[in-house]
């Protein structure tokens, strides 16, 4: 259960940088935040937090803050990513 929970905080937690992506590359909040609950409300996403524990979980967190850092140029966060 308690990797479960982990699970789903890790691919909610990706829609943060996903909405700083969004603003970063001159969208509005609005725009953002639509991008960000459309990442939240897939189907693909919310069935891979309903069912068994997969060490994938932590893919979507990785990429979109990898690739908020790369948009952002963030060398120490890109490395730390990768």
């Amino acid at each position: 259960e308690t990797l479960l929970a982990l699970q789903s905080l890790l691919l909610a937690s990706a829609a943060v940088p996903l909405y700083a992506t969004v603003r970063t590359l001159g969208g509005t909040a609005k725009t953002a935040l639509a991008f960000a609950c459309l990442y939240l409300i897939n189907p693909y996403v919310i069935s891979a937090g309903i069912w068994d524990f997969h060490e994938i979980a932590f893919a979507p967190l990785l990429f979109s803050t990898g690739f908020w850092a790369l948009i952002t140029r963030r060398k120490l966060w890109s490395i730390a990513v990768c």
